[in-house]
């Protein structure tokens, strides 16, 4: 399948927008049309068998929320509907995610998209079975809202109340809105090809080589470049892909809010992955929160030990399952597991221990306390990714000991060569330069400044000079693009 950045793509992409708005001058209430067919066409241009699996999950929930919706249905019935199409989705899922066996045995890869589409699905389901959603009213409307072809590479998780109403009215050509559309998307470019690929080749040569005595200096280079090369690749995905929706005026939902400005782990995941952690908050954390055996539990430790223990200890069990859900969803692996535990631990301890921080004495505002919170988060954030960015749970550990008692801060240039990690000085020159465009882009927007309306009240001059700026990293960018492959969240 072409990449987001491919010719193929982008002339799919024009003669998609080009019927999508000639569409509203000849039949306005059916340019939604444009959409599903542009939808299906894309999916199956990813790989034809797969478009079976698609039309089974969308077939399958749609009519599930018409039997939710039908009077004569028992309420016994519609639990068996509903179990029975949340075990027909999580079994295809777990089919292909999870089941290297099968994946061996039949030669498929996953197809494109799955557990994006898969969690939209269940979202969907369940919403329509508790009475918070009505049924979409065509089959071929729902699946538009499944397949809707900017979301299956990167996400984000939408939700059928949100987006129906933009995809099936009529829509006339927006040149303000296209034209941040596209500044949108071209802000993804940056991040993934000026940022993200200039830094892959020294995350996995550093991780790929672990040895007892790597230098803990070396594990923290590598992290922290890890550490931007994940986020640029990811939001930077995640902005191609809300640019190319915006194009058509549809807006998806956010997934990102500056992420490495919290000020505590569990604000950082409600800034990073949006959409999953809305997820998991809503399907997950709650129902499991609410449940009869948590709701006994809640009480019990209210009359032994107060209403602090009893109102922390269960939010901090359901927020490690939560957590080890998360690390599921990126992979069977362990390392995943782990790194999800550990983020769960984390959020359940210091929930924990706010009696004891409210009674420290520390001053609650002020620049520099948000600046201590932000670099200490920071610092929680990058030990877990010990975790995500090496596949060997007992390299992580190596690696994490290492850290702390072999350093070697004035060995770190000899380190270099011995592990021979590839240092191009140009490949960090354009990386350091775009990743500053971000952190001054994300100031800004952590300062509530609507970046892209803020650039087109500027002169066009001042514009075109920054867009060819822009353009020129990238340019210099795109020779070591196929060093680092496509984009790590599609793989999940």
């Amino acid at each position: 399948m072409p990449e987001l950045y491919s010719m193929q793509f982008l002339l799919f992409l024009a003669a998609v927008l080009i019927c999508y708005y000639a569409a509203e001058k000849l039949f306005p209430r059916f340019q939604w049309v444009i959409l599903l067919c542009a939808s299906l066409f894309f999916y199956t241009w990813a790989g034809l068998p797969y478009v079976v699996f698609l039309l089974a999950v969308s077939a399958a929930c749609y009519r599930a929320s018409h039997i939710f919706a039908e009077p004569g249905v028992s309420a016994e019935n519609k639990k068996r509907v509903m179990v029975g199409v949340l075990l027909l989705h999580f079994l295809i899922l777990g089919l292909f995610k999870y089941t290297g066996l099968f994946r061996r045995w039949s030669g498929w890869v996953i197809p494109l998209g799955l557990s994006y589409y898969t969690f939209q699905s269940v979202s969907y389901l369940l919403d329509t079975y508790n009475g918070k959603q009505e049924a979409a009213g065509s089959f071929w409307k729902y699946l538009l809202f499944l397949s809707w072809f900017p979301q299956l590479l990167q996400g984000p998780i939408n939700r059928f109340g949100a987006m129906a109403p933009q995809f099936f009215r009529s829509r006339k050509f927006d040149s303000r809105l296209f034209r941040k559309g596209l500044m949108r998307y071209g802000y993804g470019v940056l991040k993934k090809y000026a940022v993200a690929n200039m830094l892959a080749a020294t995350v996995s040569h550093i991780f790929t080589q672990v040895d007892g005595d790597i230098s803990g200096c070396v594990v923290v280079f590598g992290i922290l470049v890890y550490s931007f090369q994940q986020y640029t690749d990811f939001s930077g995905g995640i902005d191609m892909v809300m640019g190319v929706s915006e194009l058509f005026g549809i807006e998806m939902s956010e997934n990102f809010r500056q992420p490495y400005f919290a000020v505590s782990l569990a604000d950082f995941w409600r800034r990073w992955h949006i959409s999953l952690g809305a997820w998991m908050k809503d399907y997950v954390f709650y129902p499991l929160a609410l449940s009869k055996p948590m709701r006994k539990w809640t009480q019990h430790l209210r009359r032994k030990f107060g209403m602090q223990w009893s109102r922390s200890l269960p939010a901090g069990a359901a927020n490690i399952a939560v957590f080890f859900l998360v690390g599921l969803w990126h992979g069977a692996d362990l390392h995943f597991l782990v790194w999800g535990l550990f983020n769960g631990l984390v959020i359940a301890v210091s929930d924990c221990m706010a009696p004891l921080y409210r009674k420290v004495n520390l001053p609650k505002k002020g620049a520099g306390i948000r600046l201590f919170r932000t670099l200490r988060t920071f610092i929680i954030v990058n030990i877990g990714w010990y975790f995500d960015a090496i596949t060997d749970v007992r390299d992580s550990f190596i690696c994490l000991r290492n850290t702390f008692t072999r350093f070697r801060a004035s060995a770190f240039a000899g380190d270099i060569l011995i592990y021979q990690i590839p240092y191009r000085r140009e490949n960090y020159m354009i990386a350091a330069v775009a990743l500053l465009i971000v952190f001054v882009v994300s100031l800004l927007q952590e300062r509530g400044v609507d970046v892209r309306e803020g650039l087109l009240k500027k002169p066009a001059v001042l514009r075109l000079c920054l867009y060819l700026f822009c353009a020129l990293l990238v340019l210099m960018a795109f020779p070591f693009a196929a060093e680092a492959g496509g984009f790590m969240y599609a793989n999940f």
